[in-house]
């Protein structure tokens, strides 16, 4: 067909002809973006139609070889970063494997028996769902029959105390009150649960600092067994005159410690 110009419109739509990098072969083609190889249709393993859609709606197009290699990049790169993650995983299961064996009371070997395998396991997992949540003790409780009302007011009493101690955390991804409410009873705790551990050390080590005594950390059976225990000792220790002894966190573990004051020359 002729246009009004006198020139051949199907010279005009006719697709332009390369060689096949391929199989060689002289045709109608498609460039590869990536390594600008061209290649012929059926090599391409796609139709002349597809290939206009493709143009139409600005795909570009990648061969196969080029598919391949960043597939192959990319899976490289996601093993890599999966390699590293179950690293420090591994590391940080070491560490509390560490930590828990040393706050046994029996001197059994916890490696020998598969059931303290177990609970040992299962202690490890429940220090660290713990390790996001701080307890507030004596915060005033709300009187109002609407839970979401309640909720409220122990969330807006949690947000002014923590912003009273200059902990940069505005969002809390749980604020529940523990127990059953009773008529007369004293205001129920507040179990505050932090969107990562980080934000619950923060809190806790700034109440620390300013000797706040109503906040305190989450901690399972054993952990509380382990730190009355200390306790009792410290007290021991304090009434039989060795007033330079104290409780200090070494790692996120109690222990009797000694305090060492200057001596004035």
């Amino acid at each position: 067909m002729v246009n009004g110009t006198g020139t051949d419109r199907t010279s005009i739509d006719k697709p332009k002809r390369k060689k096949c990098s391929a199989c060689n072969k002289i045709g109608d083609y498609i460039a590869c973006h990536k390594c600008t190889k061209a290649f012929c249709f059926p090599c391409a393993d796609i139709s002349i139609h597809e290939s206009n859609l493709l143009k139409k709606d600005r795909i570009k197009y990648e061969c196969v070889q080029c598919c391949n290699k960043k597939d192959t990049t990319d899976n490289f790169s996601v093993l890599v970063e999966m390699i590293n993650q179950l690293k420090t995983q591994l590391s940080s299961l070491q560490q509390n494997f560490e930590k828990i064996c040393n706050e046994r009371t029996d001197e059994t070997d916890c490696s020998q028996n598969p059931q303290d395998m177990d609970s040992m396991i299962s202690e490890m997992e429940e220090r660290r769902l713990r390790a996001k949540n701080v307890i507030m003790y004596d915060i005033p409780e709300s009187d109002n029959d609407n839970k979401d009302v309640r909720i409220n007011h122990d969330t807006s009493e949690v947000t002014n105390i923590v912003q009273s101690m200059n902990v940069n955390i505005n969002r809390f991804s749980k604020v529940r009150r523990l127990g059953k409410k009773t008529q007369g009873s004293n205001p129920r705790p507040i179990m505050v649960t932090l969107e990562n551990a980080a934000s619950a050390i923060s809190i806790l080590k700034k109440a620390r600092a300013n000797k706040i005594s109503f906040i305190k950390n989450d901690l399972t059976p054993i952990q509380r067994e382990k730190l009355k225990q200390l306790k009792e000792k410290l007290k021991t220790k304090l009434e039989g005159g060795e007033t330079d002894w104290t409780i200090k966190y070494v790692r996120g573990i109690p222990q009797l410690w000694k305090i060492h004051r200057e001596q004035n020359e």
